[in-house]
């Protein structure tokens, strides 16, 4: 176990003083470290305990480099992948829509609004390459989100006309989201 040993000399501590302050055999230790022995539960407790350290410590976390981390640009599957995301997602949205519309469910166009402007935020911070079919299906999923932000303001409208209370934050959203 290599991060035992790391953790040990992190400490200033050589085996014979972990083997004190643990209790176990300076021999076991070695191996433990050496990868010649695998260690029980109760052995890593009592090491972690020793050492002042979570057993957890000793299993670090490693995550793996996203694909486009590796080549530092996202490859054209990768936007692929995000803008097919977006036709199901505006899809989904378009086939409630008049639903919501009819219902006056301001939450759910909060909701949309949200997820719109982290979606949108997500596609320029990657800087992802021009999908396969070119930049007009990215123009589409804009279009179908402009339809929602349309029926947020139409909802919004309706509200005040009817004398429903409004709040001011939905006014916000609508005012800057919309085409008008």
């Amino acid at each position: 176990m290599e991060e035992l040993k790391r953790l040990r000399e992190q400490k200033g501590w050589s085996q014979s003083r972990l083997a004190r302050e643990s209790g176990l055999d300076r021999a076991t230790i070695n191996q433990v470290e050496g990868g010649r022995r695998s260690p029980t539960i109760a052995t890593l407790e009592i090491l972690a305990e020793s050492m002042g350290v979570e057993v957890a410590d000793f299993f670090p976390k490693v995550q793996a480099a996203l694909p486009f981390e590796r080549a530092g640009q996202p490859s054209a599957e990768t936007a692929e992948r995000y803008v097919r995301f977006g036709e199901l997602m505006v899809e989904g949205w378009l086939l409630e829509l008049a639903d919501r519309m009819e219902h006056e469910d301001v939450a759910w166009f909060r909701r949309i609004t949200i997820l719109a402007s982290e979606y949108t935020a997500i596609l320029r911070e990657l800087n992802l390459p021009r999908p396969r079919d070119g930049k007009g299906r990215l123009m589409d999923i804009n279009a179908a989100m402009q339809e929602v932000f349309d029926g947020f303001a139409e909802t919004i409208e309706r509200r005040k006309a009817s004398g429903t209370p409004v709040e001011a934050r939905d006014e916000e959203m609508v005012a800057a989201r919309t085409t008008g």
